[in-house]
């Protein structure tokens, strides 16, 4: 596989934001260097820099998968998108096709129900385990004329392209011990001192049948006092793309435990709303439970094995909600 076997797709609005997000499919190593960026280790995250686009982002899910986070203007996103392009990568709409080969919505080539072959490559490329029986129903929907609305089929894409995660939180409140239970595996690096996780770690994850792309971020320090070092300069590298990947999140847990519950996240990431949830951490050190539950969405005790799997319900439920996945509605999944 080559640089030219890869494609990749705009995940962020096509309207000016703080940060972009664009996922490439394929052979990652090979467009990565066709591109001049130095490689990153599968699950590895890190700031890398593009002629003509500056600094962005780069998350490494597997050897076929990644994200590109650069800034958000339109036209550094312009340019990443025609970056991508001369190196011989393909753009697709939603996982799909191009706008240029089926036209736009109203051209006589514009699909108004889901083909034969829409459906094979939504099949080939849905991530989650909720959206196969979902998708395989579709036909049926669309022929008896049942309604759409675009709203849900925003959130059902999720079903199809893993949407991204960030753990963000102070040092030292286990994000990474909750990461490696949430896998069911070490992917962490796991020790009782402050800032010990300064290189992100990046995970594909199902959740109750959704799967996500989780980053597991530095703890959020104030480095205003910092000294000038060597030390501290990884550390504003390390703030700076947590800062990057969760403004570019489709949810934020923000993580505590009962010694940091006044944590409030960044105004970096700007507006939150929406897609936020608020978890304590080491809920079994708290001598007060019922102040500390009036201060988050959730409780965690990974110790006692508690509140894991609700946090998995809660996590998929903020992402695809139930009305969503309940929805007596025909999905457009190939727009």
């Amino acid at each position: 596989m080559t640089a030219s076997a890869a494609t990749f797709r705009l995940e962020s609005p096509h309207a000016p934001g703080g940060v972009g997000l664009v996922s490439i499919q394929g052979d990652i190593a090979a467009l990565l260097a066709a591109i001049n960026i130095t490689q990153v280790a599968v699950g590895g995250v890190a700031l890398r820099h593009l002629p003509g686009v500056g600094s962005l982002v780069l998350a490494r899910w597997s050897n076929t998968q990644a994200h590109l986070m650069p800034h958000g203007g339109l036209a550094q996103l312009q340019q990443l998108r025609e970056t991508l392009a001369r190196a011989g990568a393909i753009e697709e709409e939603d996982g799909v096709e191009t706008e240029d080969r089926r036209g736009p919505p109203g051209h006589p080539n514009h699909p108004s129900h889901p083909t034969d072959a829409a459906l094979d490559r939504a099949l080939a490329r849905v991530a989650s385990p909720r959206g196969v029986d979902l998708l395989l129903d579709q036909p049926r929907r669309w022929r008896e004329n049942l309604p759409n609305d675009p709203d849900i089929d925003r959130l059902l894409n999720r079903l199809i392209h893993p949407p991204l995660v960030a753990i963000i939180g102070p040092a030292n409140v286990g994000k990474s011990t909750l990461v490696n239970a949430l896998c069911d595996r070490a992917v962490s690096i796991v020790a009782d001192q402050p800032g010990t996780t300064r290189d992100h770690v990046g995970v594909t994850v199902t959740l109750d049948g959704l799967t996500i792309r989780l980053v597991d971020c530095p703890g959020f320090r104030d480095l205003g006092h910092s000294p000038a070092s060597a030390s501290a300069e990884l550390e504003r590298r390390a703030v700076e793309i947590a800062t990057r990947i969760a403004s570019s999140a489709d949810l934020v847990i923000a993580a505590a435990d009962p010694h940091t519950m006044d944590f409030d996240p960044p105004a970096a990431l700007g507006d939150l709303s929406g897609r936020l949830l608020r978890i304590s951490l080491r809920a079994d050190l708290a001598r007060d439970q019922p102040a500390l539950a009036s201060r988050f969405d959730h409780l965690v005790s990974v110790h006692q094995h508690t509140g894991l799997e609700e946090l998995k319900l809660k996590v998929r439920a903020a992402i695809v909600p139930d009305h969503a996945l309940r929805a007596r509605v025909a999905w457009n999944f190939w727009d």
